[in-house]
């Protein structure tokens, strides 16, 4: 089950939200996901795995940028 400290939002703008995983109980994975909403319901568009927060927060804050991966 996950806590609400595991998940960070990064964006929640223009129907596009994106969320950073990280758990204490496994270091080395950070997942990346983009959300697209819809009214009520959200769509899972995305998720990328990462080995490291670095790597993790440049991909989201390019997708906030952006709206897409480059």
């Amino acid at each position: 089950m996950m806590r609400a400290r595991d998940v960070v939002r990064i964006s929640d703008e223009g129907g596009q939200v994106v969320d950073i995983i990280h758990r204490d109980s496994d270091a080395g994975m950070w997942i990346v996901r983009r959300w697209k909403k819809y009214l009520w319901m959200k769509k899972l568009i995305s998720r990328d795995w990462f080995n490291d927060e670095r790597q993790a927060l440049e991909f989201a804050r390019d997708l906030k940028a952006t709206g897409s991966p480059t």
